[in-house]
């Protein structure tokens, strides 16, 4: 798909908040580490970083592979059972923690 095409089935398909802050004309490809990628490959130091997912920088091996690892295992179950990995978690979490 074209960049102008991407922006004018975003403005046709979705509710835009960009009139709230600044309209570029951005069109982001891909990402790595701090940096973003639109469709002609210039890279952006990616100050906004979406919302709570990108703490640790994009694309990150490590993350990519245990999420790999654990979508291949287990995507979600509900909370009414139990699991391993969700009781290690709220340990080391309480043990680490002021709770």
């Amino acid at each position: 798909m074209k960049k102008q095409e991407v922006i004018d089935k975003h403005k046709k398909y979705l509710f835009s908040c960009v009139a709230n802050y600044y309209d570029e004309p951005l069109v982001v490809d891909h990402a790595k580490g701090n940096f973003i990628y639109d469709m002609e490959g210039k890279e952006y130091l990616d100050f906004a970083s979406g919302i709570a997912v990108t703490a640790l920088g994009h694309s990150d091996e490590a993350w990519v592979t245990a999420v790999a690892q654990q979508a291949a295992t287990l995507t979600h179950i509900s909370n009414l059972y139990h699991t391993a990995p969700h009781v290690e978690l709220a340990q080391r979490l309480v043990e680490n923690s002021f709770a």
